[in-house]
């Protein structure tokens, strides 16, 4: 099995957008105390069927226009807990402890040190450079991974393709994020692992520009099965 892996340093950064609604989150300034690596890039199918031989993609709720199968495209429609369950097993095989990463530590992770909208700066101009979005890509289909430029930590992939799972849950009010889900003051290593809805980050190959957004984000019930919805990996060190 070969994973190409970021690694990710420690450090701080503030969350959130308190201007974007699409964000769910006000800002916030959160310590990230461990550096950690990151796939590179969503898991593929390949990776996904050698580790768990299955293909949940084909059990997907809805076949979205433009969906497609390929070694090097990324694994979908898998659950929340069958994306942990990948990452306990990847764990056994590797030696090293992986999991889904928090909300946190997922946008400080496309950010890269940056504070602008998107993490390449403000320009639309130059989105096609770094995402796969519909609105940039003509043929509006899903692709294979790392055709795109990467952030400045060296993930690929990060603003568009497909959403990734996050490992926090969330409680929610009028379709929203319970007001007390985030904290008002600084944190370290913040994370939200209890709720009944998940947190998905990340634009799609169907999506328009301003999912791109650093910021953006969407609930989705844990027990969805989208095939515009992913994940990537983190690994502790």
């Amino acid at each position: 099995m070969h994973l190409q892996w970021a690694n990710v340093p420690a450090g701080r950064f503030r969350m959130g957008n308190n201007e974007d609604i699409a964000c769910r989150a006000p800002e916030f300034l959160v310590r990230i105390s461990k550096r950690f690596s990151m796939l590179s890039a969503p898991v593929t199918q390949e990776t996904w069927v050698g580790l768990m031989n299955s293909r949940p993609w084909g059990n997907a709720e809805e076949v979205l226009t433009g969906f497609k199968e390929g070694n090097d495209f990324p694994a979908t429609a898998m659950t929340h807990a069958e994306a942990s369950e990948f990452c306990r097993r990847l764990t056994t095989h590797l030696g090293s402890k992986c999991r889904l990463p928090s909300d946190a530590e997922w946008e400080y992770s496309i950010r890269a040190g940056s504070q602008t909208t998107y993490f390449w700066g403000e320009s639309r101009d130059v989105a096609h450079e770094f995402a796969v979005i519909s609105d940039l890509d003509a043929k509006r289909a899903l692709g294979p991974v790392m055709t795109r430029k990467p952030n400045a930590f060296g993930l690929y992939d990060m603003a568009g393709l497909v959403r990734e799972w996050v490992l926090d849950k969330c409680d929610t009010e009028d379709m929203n994020i319970s007001k007390d889900h985030y904290p008002t003051n600084e944190t370290s290593d913040f994370v939200h692992i209890d709720g009944t809805v998940g947190i998905v980050r990340n634009g799609h190959w169907r999506a328009r520009i301003g999912n791109c957004s650093s910021s953006y984000k969407l609930l989705r019930p844990l027990d969805d099965r989208m095939q515009d919805v992913g994940f990537r990996v983190l690994m502790e060190q």
